[in-house]
């Protein structure tokens, strides 16, 4: 089972609008075939539904109807409080981990304190 875990970037929701892919889709689209694809949230939920919408609608014209797409709640008290992010992607890497064969992050997407906390937390920290 392969997993895409990914924060929700500004980037994602204004393509999607234009009918583009930004990174979230251009990688749920374009890599190995994912089972799930998980999208971390912190802002914007007035526009979760319609990206869902719009990126389970892409995947199943692109073959990949069986993809479950998920976003998540994600409460921060700020994007860029690093101790907060550091907890919750301890926490989704654990869970996802204990779940997953391959687990595949995007970088791009969120803020920067989001990619260097996730960059951190895989490359310096055990995940379990």
């Amino acid at each position: 089972m392969a997993t895409l875990l990914s924060w929700l970037g500004r980037t994602d929701l204004d393509q999607m609008k234009l009918d583009k892919t930004a990174s979230i889709a251009t990688i749920a689209l374009k890599a190995p075939i994912f089972d799930d694809v998980v999208i971390l949230a912190s802002t914007w939920e007035e526009e979760w539904h319609d990206y869902k919408e719009w990126l389970v609608k892409k995947l199943a014209c692109s073959g990949r109807s069986k993809t479950l797409v998920t976003i998540q709640r994600i409460r921060l008290s700020s994007p860029i409080d690093y101790t907060a992010i550091t907890k919750v992607m301890h926490k989704q890497l654990a869970h996802i981990s204990s779940q997953s064969d391959g687990i595949y992050l995007n970088l791009t997407s969120g803020t920067p304190a989001m990619t260097v906390v996730l960059y951190r937390v895989v490359l310096f920290q055990k995940v379990t």
